[in-house]
């Protein structure tokens, strides 16, 4: 996880990190704030049970979004209710969390 505070982190945000509160917190206290919200999480996922996120319906669900060397921590996709899919050419190799999430945001809103 990325310093929301370090200087590369700052820069690549534009000035955004000084208009939005930056929140932190356990995965189980957002695991119990979307629980109580009746919010789904999924998670972006290599495995034989992730759905293409084009048929997915995720308009009202949270993603999370793994690192691309080490994807999600396992104990987030193991309680995830859904894993998804980007699907790629299969001349890609992967794609950088930051695009990933800008992928899924985007799907999100259609």
């Amino acid at each position: 996880c990325a310093d929301p505070y370090s200087h590369k982190v700052v820069r690549a945000s534009m000035g955004a990190v000084f208009r939005t509160p930056v929140v932190q917190s356990t995965w189980q206290e957002v695991q119990k704030a979307c629980l109580e919200a009746n919010i789904p999480v999924a998670v972006t996922a290599l495995s034989d049970r992730a759905r293409d996120i084009r048929q997915a319906e995720i308009q009202k669900m949270a993603v999370v979004i793994g690192s691309e060397g080490q994807g999600v921590r396992k104990e987030i996709l193991e309680s995830a209710q859904k894993e998804l899919i980007i699907p790629m050419d299969s001349r890609c190799e992967s794609l950088n969390a930051a695009i990933a999430a800008a992928i899924v945001m985007w799907q999100m809103k259609q």
